[in-house]
């Protein structure tokens, strides 16, 4: 009996990896590719049934950078290519609502859409500022077919749940979407009674069978310290009980069984950033910082720290001029990987009103520097910015407006 489990499995495996190969001949993938080139060659994308922590100092990018890389980019990816995958993302966000969230995917469609023409940020697409309230031309964009289309995708795939809040209750949401989406595959394990030596055999789990090979689904929680414990056998669990229980027993069956893809947001202890760490110079994050529980971190199939030395004051870091680029730059380096690639690091330029990231030229690139330089300078200034959303009309009355004054002014001055 024993051998034959052996044999029943490495057939399994055995199909499984013919299988992948088969795939990527065909021209199908076994991965979602990873948006920077340089960095892909070391964690070359996003794999079914792995498991993946996004850990850092506060407001140092994490949630900005786990919805561009693990959603929102993703998305774009599945609607542009149906034939090579689907994907199913349910967002368990327990820090900002439903709402909040969508306006961060409106202003990044907005800014990818129109190709930089448009950057806007979530406070100002609200109209918060009522001397600059959002241009109506925003407004009319949205409404267009090439728009609802990225829009609607958005609503039909991703589930934004802010009413779940317990490790139990994720669990069993996710669950249930498992029993609808695929086939669960049973086997007969017979126990033995060390006493009596009576046989008794049970039918349990063996594994799961998905009706669709090619979906990706996720499971992402924002972030994991903000979970509402709860109690097991009526005894109360704290906090880091419960983060224990919802990643080492729930997020790791479900990227076992399910082979889904559960990505955490977890932030760097407040110790982490104390002066002695300051002065000793462990600034970026790690898993002795991790907040409020280090066993999550072997949880994890990879842990990808995301660092900002702006908010560390530094002037240079890995030869890249921080005292120029300011806080529009992050480092993400894999600090834990099962499949190799720890110690990598991605410099990324980062626009958070647009929720946008881009892979930075190495430091001695003069001339693709140059051109980050340039391109920072010009999103600094939002009067420059400002332009690209006034309607033609508009656009013409302002200059001729400006030409006007400047013609006032130079005969005020010739005439005395």
């Amino acid at each position: 009996m024993e051998v034959q489990v052996k044999e029943t499995l490495f057939s399994r495996v055995f199909n499984s990896l013919k299988n992948s190969r088969e795939r990527v001949l065909s021209g199908k993938i076994n991965c979602i590719p990873n948006p920077f080139k340089r960095f892909s060659e070391e964690f070359a994308g996003i794999e079914r049934g792995r498991y993946y922590n996004i850990t850092g100092q506060t407001k140092a990018g994490k949630s900005k950078f786990s919805y561009y890389f693990f959603i929102f980019r993703p998305l774009m990816y599945a609607l542009e290519n149906p034939d090579k995958m689907r994907m199913k993302a349910f967002i368990f966000s327990l820090e900002i609502s439903q709402e909040d969230l969508y306006q961060e995917f409106v202003c990044y469609l907005l800014h990818i859409l129109s190709r930089g023409k448009y950057r806007i940020s979530p406070r100002d697409l609200r109209s918060t500022n009522s001397e600059h309230p959002v241009d109506e031309e925003i407004l009319n964009i949205l409404q267009t077919d090439e728009y609802q289309r990225y829009l609607m995708f958005f609503e039909e795939n991703v589930k934004i749940i802010d009413s779940i809040r317990n490790p139990t209750g994720i669990f069993r949401f996710m669950k249930d979407y498992a029993a609808i989406k695929g086939k669960q595959h049973k086997k007969i394990i017979n126990f033995i009674n060390n006493e009596t030596k009576e046989i008794t055999p049970k039918e349990v789990d063996d594994y799961y069978e998905p009706f669709d090979e090619d979906e990706y689904v996720f499971c992402m929680i924002d972030h994991i310290s903000l979970i509402q414990s709860e109690a097991t056998n009526g005894r109360p669990l704290t906090l880091q009980e419960s983060m224990v229980k919802l990643s080492s027993d729930y997020l790791v069956s479900l990227r076992n069984k399910y082979k889904y893809i559960p990505v955490v947001i977890q932030q760097q202890s407040i110790q982490g950033q104390s002066i002695e760490n300051v002065k000793m110079g462990k600034l970026k994050p790690s898993v002795a910082d991790l907040g409020d529980s280090k066993v999550l971190a072997r949880d994890c199939d990879v842990m990808l720290g995301i660092f900002s030395p702006f908010q560390q004051e530094l002037q240079n870091y890995l030869g890249y001029d921080i005292s120029r680029m300011r806080d529009n730059v992050r480092f993400v380096e894999v600090i834990i990987s099962r499949s190799g690639g720890a110690g990598s690091i991605a410099p990324l330029a980062f626009d958070g009103c647009t929720n946008y990231f881009r892979e930075l030229p190495l430091p001695n690139d003069d001339i693709g520097i140059a051109k980050v330089y340039s391109m920072l300078d010009s999103i600094r200034q939002p009067k420059k910015v400002a332009m690209f959303l006034f309607k033609n009309d508009e656009l013409k009355e302002k200059r001729r407006n400006i030409w006007q004054k400047l013609v006032e002014k130079i005969k005020n001055i010739f005439m005395g």
